[in-house]
């Protein structure tokens, strides 16, 4: 009978520590598919970014419908990516990056106008649109390169 007992005991230990091992794997993974997520987004966010900038370039380099069409699709991309973040729980970090993705789209469109005038205004302000364009896009890349960082600290 003390040896039944023995045996039940050790095995009642051993379901409890298999069920904290288990509860300890189990969270341990979610914390690292979040990392994932995290780190992803910044990723995709980061890639948006820079092919915003090369579409610019396309732009002043082959003006037209198709380089406007391409510019706005990946600008949609970039907001799908960044609404994702903002549904999670790293909202607060990307409220900044919101306001420097709004600011993308009438710059650009600004741009285009001053490209397609047929006044040929002056190159300056050609130069100082695709600079302010350059500037949001980097506060982007600069919020979304520290994004994992951040919360990981931050939670």
């Amino acid at each position: 009978m003390k040896l039944r007992n023995k045996i039940l005991i050790i095995s009642y230990i051993s379901i409890a520590l298999m069920i904290v091992l288990g509860f300890i794997f189990y969270k341990t993974f979610q914390e690292i598919n979040k990392s994932v997520e995290r780190r992803t987004l910044s990723q995709n966010i980061i890639v948006d970014i820079f092919d915003l900038n090369i579409l610019i370039s396309d732009y002043v380099l082959n003006p037209g419908e198709r380089a406007k069409i391409q510019w706005f699709s990946k600008y949609e991309s970039l907001g799908n990516n960044i609404k994702k973040g903002e549904e999670g729980e790293w909202a607060i970090i990307l409220k900044d990056t919101r306001s420097n993705y709004n600011g993308l789209k009438p710059l650009f469109s600004e741009f285009v106008n001053y490209a397609e005038s047929p006044s040929g205004r002056s190159q300056e302000l050609g130069a100082m649109l695709r600079g302010r364009m350059l500037l949001e896009s980097q506060e982007i890349v600069s919020i979304s390169k520290v994004l994992p960082l951040l919360l990981l600290l931050w939670f």
